[in-house]
């Protein structure tokens, strides 16, 4: 029988969090549990009145860190403290996600048809009112866009970790799955590491999950302007050229060809984001225009990240959580 545990950082947010285990705890086994990843909230967990029962249970376990080292750290505390225990497959879903009533079983019946695809993500349905949470959906979730065909996913597109499966013996990374350094865009750059060892990523349109997206102009924008940061980063994945992100002269050259190439970049970009979403609905076509003008915004902040590292990276070490 396949050991799984679903794995769930978060920091504060802690309503968010509850709804996400209630909708998880029903589907618990004596061989499927639940692992949350405190990155260092202001406030405990254990304060509040619910978790005593909860953690009682046997099948929710809590580790946290002793600081906010970002959610790529929280990722690979999770997958090591798996490791430790035997566990053989890792679901990840967000904090603020909500999974349907066959999340975990769909996971797992997927693993065992596909057995030699060591990770495989669901589909994500964006949720929220009016035009910002629609334009914030088309440009999260277009690498997984609900009622696509099952299909193994090809570069450039990568899998959210709000919704994916890993079979964590299955590839040759360690503990350490996830880059620490980044402070987005771990889940993309996990699919191009994944890629580039060797092997294959799959989605499938079930298990589907629902998002709460964003909903006004200031947030959309915020949110869209930091995943740009990692752009530069995983740009250069494909080739195995990271290493000349962080050489000073490559950046400075680099980045001054970018601010010439910047449109080109921004169409570019767009069109990756669109073709997904043309071939569910042409409608979405008049959408293209906004979007385009938040690829260029996206392309600031590339530049950000080419001459401000910190921006993008995480420099410092990120040590592992303790356990509770």
């Amino acid at each position: 029988m396949t050991k799984a545990c679903v794995v769930i950082p978060f920091k504060d947010r802690h309503d968010q969090l509850r709804q996400c285990l209630d909708s998880l705890e029903p589907q618990l086994t004596s061989s499927v549990d639940v692992l949350v990843i405190d990155d260092g909230s202001r406030d405990s967990v254990e304060d509040h009145a619910d978790w005593a029962d909860r953690l009682s249970s046997g099948r929710l376990h809590l580790v946290r860190q002793d600081r906010n080292h970002g959610v790529s750290a929280a990722r690979n505390t999770g997958i090591k403290w798996c490791l430790d225990r035997d566990y053989d497959l890792v679901l990840m879903i967000d904090s603020d996600c909500i999974a349907p009533t066959d999340w975990v079983g769909t996971h797992l019946a997927l693993h065992a048809r596909y057995p030699d695809i060591p990770v495989i993500g669901g589909s994500i349905r964006g949720e929220g009112a009016f035009l910002w949470a629609r334009l914030d959906r088309m440009m999260t979730w277009f690498h997984v866009i609900p009622g696509s065909p099952a299909r193994e996913l090809p570069a450039p597109y990568t899998l959210p970790t709000a919704n994916i499966s890993i079979k964590i013996r299955a590839l040759p990374f360690g503990d350490t799955f996830f880059d620490a350094r980044l402070r987005t865009g771990e889940d993309s750059a996990f699919s191009n590491r994944v890629r580039n060892a060797g092997y294959r990523i799959m989605f499938s349109p079930v298990p589907e999950i629902a998002h709460k997206d964003r909903e006004t102009f200031s947030a959309v924008l915020k949110h869209q302007y930091e995943f740009g940061r990692h752009h530069f980063y995983t740009s250069h994945m494909s080739r195995d050229l990271t290493h000349l992100c962080f050489n000073p002269l490559y950046r400075m050259v680099f980045g001054l060809g970018f601010v010439i190439g910047l449109p080109v970049y921004a169409a570019w970009g767009c069109f990756l984001n669109m073709r997904p979403w043309l071939k569910h609905d042409r409608r979405n076509l008049l959408y293209w225009p906004l979007l385009q003008v938040f690829w260029l915004v996206k392309g600031i902040a590339v530049l950000e990240a080419i001459f401000l590292q910190k921006s993008a990276f995480r420099l410092e070490q990120t040590p592992a959580g303790t356990n509770r």
